[in-house]
């Protein structure tokens, strides 16, 4: 009998052993060529020399939106984000470059990502560029980078969207650009399965081999170095954490930052080095946008029924409520009861409909003629635009969001006014699902903020954002949100 159960699991073993493994894969000129060759293709090749690969070409679109249907064990090179149901190892497989809108700036001045409002824009077939966009655009994709950057130059399109690497040195000097995405680590995402993981369990320990016998380094050549493999610390835990915020992801690197979040997490992530924390944009509102090991959420405001299945950091950001901001200064005298003050003097209010606001003010809102409302942009940046351009004669914004973005529209900063019932301030906090990685990053965490908050550079961050609030009420805010009073 004995002798039978292990001729079993011998059979098991060898099917598995023999089971070639397929590799999904797009073409990178230089990094995944369509003749097997390439760096990547090679590194796949050196961490698996004793199996048989079959590298399947596609389109990244489809190898990822098509990922646990398509019978791939593994693909080469995706970002997280692309991949949320893929089993991901510790040892990334390389930084991928920008991705950047390339425009002629003798045609079109593009400062800001609203400003691709209305235009025409081309990338590559097999890709989903389109779901970083979020303005109205007309899309033409084409099948070379060849056709895209010469219907640029020729004027049949606004912009061209593509990695930074890949600009021909004949356009690079003629072209400007705005970053759509920042660099980003890329992986090889594995099925999410016993074979999978085994997959991985197997690339990671063939990547530190690889590394530290110096083969790593004369396979990347001169990707080496932008890779990060030679700083690369195995051994410290990787911590995900999800956002709607893309300023999140330039949150180490950028110099201008388009969101108080941003600046908060840079200086705490430089002095939160015990991790490898990486960014991963999804939609907040996605009912499939759930936490799993070693994942957090970057802003949540707490709440005792989140707070029994996951972890809460103590408070990391302050935001002062929403204000009443016009280009003009208005006659008040007192807090402003919303509904009354607009219908009055009959001003033009712009609303966006799918943003919510405490219970009180939305209830304000709905009390509100039609005719006094007009319908404001989705994103942040584009309604205070249409704000100083006079689509509409006030708006309802928070302060912080203001102070970030009025430094890149310029001009005079606009008048702002409290409205009646509004909270005087919200909290915001890490929550992580829970799990003993994540209570290790918490509890450092909480050490990292403990310090901060009597740091006079994280006040001062907090204070700039508060727009419309005295220095007095700031300070109680500051001291009551952060219980500082208590210690």
């Amino acid at each position: 009998m004995h002798y039978l159960v292990l001729a079993f699991f011998l059979v098991i073993y060898s099917s598995f052993a023999q089971a070639k493994i397929v590799v999904g894969v797009t073409v990178w000129d230089g990094y995944s060529n369509a003749d097997e060759s390439g760096k990547y293709i090679e590194l796949v090749k050196r961490i698996y020399p004793d199996e048989e690969l079959d590298f399947q070409f596609t389109s990244y679109n489809r190898m990822t939106n098509l990922f646990g249907q398509n019978g791939f064990d593994l693909v080469i090179g995706v970002a997280r984000e692309d991949v949320p149901k893929g089993h991901f190892p510790k040892w990334r497989l390389d930084i991928d470059y920008p991705v950047k809108a390339f425009y002629l700036k003798s045609r079109k001045d593009i400062k800001h990502l609203s400003d691709l409002e209305n235009l025409t824009l081309s990338w590559l077939q097999g890709y989903d560029f389109d779901k970083y966009i979020s303005y109205s655009h007309k899309s033409y994709l084409v099948d070379t980078l060849e056709k895209g950057f010469r219907l640029l130059m020729n004027g049949r399109i606004d912009s061209f969207i593509d990695f930074e690497y890949n600009i021909h040195k004949d356009y690079s000097g003629k072209l400007h650009s705005l970053e759509l995405l920042p660099a980003r680590p890329i992986y090889l995402a594995f099925s999410d399965t016993k074979r999978g993981k085994t997959l991985a369990q197997i690339y990671d320990r063939e990547m530190l081999k690889l590394r530290d016998s110096g083969e790593l380094k004369k396979l990347y050549t001169d990707d080496y170095e932008h890779a990060g493999f030679a700083h690369f610390q195995v051994n410290r835990p990787t911590i995900i954490i999800k956002t709607d915020d893309a300023n999140l992801h330039r949150a180490k690197g950028a110099e201008n930052l388009h969101s108080l979040e941003a600046v908060l997490y840079r200086l705490i992530l430089s002095q939160l080095t015990q991790f490898n924390i990486e960014f991963v944009k999804v939609d907040s509102h996605s009912a499939d946008n759930l936490l799993t090991a070693q994942q957090c959420f970057a802003n949540k405001i707490y709440t005792l029924t989140r707070a029994e299945q996951n972890y809460f950091s103590k408070p990391f950001a302050l935001y002062t409520g929403a204000r009443l901001f016009s280009m003009k200064p208005l006659e008040v005298e007192q807090e402003i009861e919303l509904a009354d003050f607009i219908k009055s003097p009959n001003l033009h209010i712009g609303v966006t409909p799918s943003l919510l606001y405490s219970a009180p003010l939305m209830k304000e809102l709905e009390q509100l003629p039609h005719t006094n409302i007009v319908e404001a942009s989705i994103d942040v940046f584009a309604q205070l635009k249409e704000l100083k351009a006079g689509k509409f004669d006030v708006k309802l914004a928070y302060p912080a969001d203001v102070n970030s973005h009025w430094q890149f529209i310029g001009g005079q900063m606009p008048y702002s006014y409290s409205i009646k019932g509004m909270p005087p301030f919200a909290i915001g906090h890490v929550m992580c699902h829970q799990d003993d990685i994540n209570q290790q990053f918490i509890k450092q965490l909480n050490r990292v903020l403990e310090t901060l908050y009597q740091s006079q550079a994280y006040y001062n961050l907090l204070r700039q954002a508060a727009i419309g609030t005295s220095d007095s009420d700031f300070e109680q805010y500051f001291r009551t949100g952060f219980n500082l009073d208590n210690q």
